[in-house]
């Protein structure tokens, strides 16, 4: 008989609610709104925010939502500088 191999899952970890609605109040903000999606994923990056918070908080602020998500998935903005 041959072994068995055993898969685990592991749940990603919770949202914190809190960093979420930080990342929400921020998003709304007038002036953050008019500014490139890709600089406000590496702001909430460098804040310490997971990808699935920011993910989350884009979805609670409709706007740009589908563009986030190629712009967040890239590397951080600050990796790429020199």
């Amino acid at each position: 008989m041959e072994d068995q191999v055993q898969m685990v899952f592991v749940n990603p970890e919770p949202l914190r609610a809190e960093q979420v609605q930080n990342a929400v109040e921020f998003l709304s903000h007038p002036k953050v709104r008019g500014s490139p999606i890709i600089l406000r994923c590496s702001f909430l990056e460098k804040k310490g925010l997971k990808i699935d918070e920011i993910d989350e908080a884009f979805r609670c602020v409709p706007m740009d939502s589908q563009n986030h998500q190629q712009a967040c998935k890239r590397k951080p903005l600050h990796r790429l500088l020199p």
